[in-house]
């Protein structure tokens, strides 16, 4: 590692792999996202009686994902610019999630970066589990997301940045709240006896 910039392999994995992330949740799996129905009602773009079931489920639902998209469909973008935002950015999130834990145990950028591309080239994550794990390609967006991002959280606390593992952690509840109440707090009762040394970014 370069002793002057200690924190350049762990960026440079984190952009390459969220680049080839980006690229083939945008182009290879694009798909419509269901949290956009709720932005919707939240925008004020769909209406429903104040009764109705469906409107007190969109209204009480709060979550990052929905908010920030409804001030998005406020400001004049398309339900299809929007889904394709988020299937970019779940491929995204998913790679850098993948190649940070796998740099937190080798160290090694290049493995790290493969390691992400093989994982998702196999399907590793299609067989075995009875809680689904999509990497792109699926509309259920906090689960996906909320997921992805807690995993980088993890990543990142084992490669020893601890603020901007902490600060995943913390905006985690707001994204997906029950996985980001779990996550957080197995993370801070999971403290290793092992230093992990501290590293900016």
């Amino acid at each position: 590692m370069n002793q002057r910039h200690p924190a350049f392999r762990p960026v440079a994995v984190l952009v390459v792999s969220g680049l080839i992330g980006l690229r083939i949740g945008l182009v290879g799996f694009p798909t419509w996202h269901i949290c956009l129905e709720t932005a919707q009602v939240v925008a004020g773009l769909v209406r429903y009686p104040v009764d109705n079931p469906f409107y007190i489920y969109h209204t009480k639902l709060w979550s990052l994902v929905i908010q920030t998209c409804a001030v998005l469909l406020k400001a004049g973008l398309s339900e299809i610019t929007l889904s394709l935002v988020l299937s970019g950015l779940l491929g995204m999130i998913s790679f850098q999630a993948l190649a940070m834990v796998t740099y937190a145990v080798s160290r090694d950028a290049l493995v790290s970066i493969a390691a992400a591309v093989v994982v998702f080239a196999s399907g590793a994550t299609d067989y075995g589990s009875v809680y689904p794990i999509w990497l792109v390609g699926t509309h259920h967006s906090y689960g996906a997301i909320g997921l992805s991002t807690f995993v980088l959280a993890i990543g990142l606390l084992g490669a020893g940045f601890f603020r901007s593992g902490a600060f995943l952690l913390g905006v985690g509840p707001a994204i997906h709240p029950s996985l980001g109440i779990w996550v957080g707090s197995i993370s801070v009762a999971a403290r290793s006896h092992r230093k992990i040394p501290r590293q900016k970014m």
